[in-house]
């Protein structure tokens, strides 16, 4: 664009040869008002109506006429933009016709804080939950249009429900937007408020685990409680915007919610956020497969702890796995791996004798066919830290050896479900011990090791467990009934034994 154009506006209208009284057609407004826009002697507002028309109308007609010519405006002042949604594209148009604020210089906000004692600078002031989820929405907007790596700083006091989860739309494009700055390589530093009713904890926790899983999210929690009515927010950009807000649940009043890019702000709000996280506590200890033995200590420990338990997992389930088979995907260099191991089935099984474990398996496993290039073990990874398959006979041998094991062990429980206990997240395995610990696990790929995440904090163990609990008792009584279970496990290893 150069500067023959008065606005950005009368540049992307030329591009598209669009005249004035054609988008005031479009619009419904009037033609002087468009002339306005395009002459610059207007400034559209960024809550405008008429901004978001803007911007469809010229997607729309950039759809239909298949000129891609905002793909090449967006590349030009976007150079990370590539064949983005269409949500996104809408935002960086958006942000584009409103144009770049002019960069201010901090060392002259500075020089005129030491004069003068103040400085003036402009911030948007946005009311109420919807104006907070624009607040929001705009934040996520600028993290997506700035080059990798970025870090992100959030804390919130208020509970999600307040605001978050009244718009489902909002709450879907909340969760994508978040989970795609992670995938490009940026970073967030999180911190949870756990002074919440227990179904606020678990619902927030599931809300961020997807995300914990990319490695690229550190979650901590403040250690002490605090049951004062106001609740403040710190969201920020480093270096770039800060999203401030304080809620007051006493109060009828509505909140308002601040938006500031000038840099003085930006920093305070990052050293406040700082100084929160001073005071607070890793939810997740994170374990790669360079960190396996510190991993094979943590899950020992839990499993010295005599309580009731849940495993989520694929089948097989490596706590129960044989340590016979085990040998097959270590190594020679591995024996150390398979003595931890031993220990720790050892413990497992001790622990049966007073209290109950709980295994919940995908119900597809009893109709579908067994793949060709073996069954995937996702457990497993933990010990070996990458993919382990079993061929059909391994996987026979293990079955009869399951079977022998539900038989012994009456608090052996085993439950076939359709779903998995946290929505979207099925290709993992999950332990929870009552008092102890929370893993998760993910699979290896083919171009990256599993991840562990590992809890000890009692409010956070508690919060899954109700959940698991609460999940098993929606599993249909027969799906979890014994003698079904060794019924079914049984027709399936017939059915397998009979290729072989």
């Amino acid at each position: 664009m150069n500067n023959k154009y008065p606005s950005r506006l009368a540049y992307l209208m030329d591009k598209f040869t669009v005249t004035a009284k054609e988008l005031s057609e479009a619009l419904h407004v009037d033609h002087s008002l468009v002339s306005k826009w395009r002459n610059n002697k207007r400034n559209l507002s960024p809550r405008s109506i008429h901004l978001e028309n803007i911007v469809n109308f010229f997607l729309t007609l950039d759809s239909n006429l298949k000129f891609n010519i905002l793909s090449d405006i967006m590349q030009e002042h976007y150079p990370n933009f590539n064949n983005e949604t269409k949500a996104i594209k809408a935002a960086l148009l958006k942000k584009w016709l409103l144009g770049s604020p002019q960069k201010v210089n901090r060392d002259n906000l500075l020089n005129s804080l030491n004069k003068r004692g103040s400085y003036t600078a402009h911030f948007d002031v946005l009311k109420g939950n919807k104006g907070r989820r624009q607040a929001s929405v705009r934040l996520m907007n600028l993290a997506l249009s700035l080059p990798p790596p970025q870090e992100l700083l959030l804390y919130s006091q208020s509970s999600q429900e307040n605001w978050y989860s009244e718009d489902k739309m909002f709450s879907t494009t909340w969760k994508n937007n978040y989970l795609e700055i992670l995938r490009r390589g940026n970073y967030i530093s999180l911190v949870h408020s756990l002074d919440h009713q227990i179904s606020s904890v678990i619902n927030m926790l599931i809300e961020w685990l997807p995300m914990e899983l990319t490695g690229k999210l550190k979650s901590y929690y403040f250690p002490k409680y605090s049951n004062k009515p106001l609740k403040p927010s710190v969201l920020v950009i480093k270096g770039h915007a800060a999203i401030l807000s304080v809620s007051n649940y006493n109060s009828s009043e509505p909140s308002f919610t601040h938006f500031f890019t000038d840099p003085i702000t930006v920093q305070q709000a990052q050293a406040i956020f700082y100084t929160l996280l001073s005071d607070c506590r890793l939810i997740y200890e994170k374990y790669t497969k360079e960190q396996d033995v510190e991993l094979f200590e943590r899950l020992l420990s839990a499993e010295k702890q005599p309580e009731n338990s849940f495993y989520y997992t694929s089948l097989p389930i490596p706590i129960t796995f044989p340590a016979s088979l085990l040998q097959n995907f270590l190594d020679g260099d591995n024996l150390a791996k398979i003595r931890a191991y031993r220990i720790q089935q050892q413990h497992f099984f001790r622990n049966l004798q007073n209290n109950y474990c709980r295994l919940i398996l995908n119900y597809n496993l009893l109709e579908n066919p067994f793949p060709e290039n073996g069954l995937l073990c996702e457990g497993l990874s933990i010990y070996t830290g990458e993919q382990a398959r079993l061929n059909q006979s391994l996987f026979c041998t293990y079955l009869q050896h399951l079977l022998e094991l539900i038989n012994k062990y009456p608090n052996l429980e085993i439950a076939f479900a359709q779903d998995p206990p946290i929505k979207d997240l099925d290709d993992v395995s999950i332990l929870v011990k009552q008092n102890t610990a929370f893993l998760i696990s993910t699979q290896p790929g083919e171009n990256e090791n599993s991840l562990t995440l590992f809890s000890h904090e009692p409010s956070i163990i508690n919060a899954y467990y109700l959940h698991f609990e609460n999940y098993w008792s929606t599993i249909p009584r027969i799906q979890r009934d014994k003698t079904w279970v060794i019924t079914n496990l049984q027709k399936l290893l017939t059915k397998l034994s009979n290729y072989i």
